[in-house]
């Protein structure tokens, strides 16, 4: 005799799930677009930037990818930088 299992899942379990979700597809989204041979061109969205922030460290790139990521992060942070000289003018 088998019992069902009535327990529901708290909010914070999908809160979780969803973290997780978003983790995956930034990080599959990172290493598809910075593997290919038009990387350059990809311009990060603000959503990459926070989940890199927040998941940074357990996400998985290989060393190009690595490469490449570091390049277009250095890259965003110039176009900032400038932004906010012109700004200030």
């Amino acid at each position: 005799m088998s019992q069902k299992n009535n327990v529901t899942p708290f909010p914070m379990d999908r809160s979780i799930a969803r973290l997780e979700v978003r983790k995956s597809v930034t990080e599959a989204v990172l290493n598809y677009t910075l593997s290919n041979n038009e990387w350059d061109t990809y311009e990060f969205v603000s959503e990459d930037i926070v989940d890199l922030a927040m998941f940074g460290e357990i996400m998985s790139f290989s060393e190009i990818v690595n490469k490449r990521l570091i390049s277009k992060l250095a890259e965003k942070i110039s176009k900032l930088e400038i932004e906010i000289q012109v700004l200030k003018l």
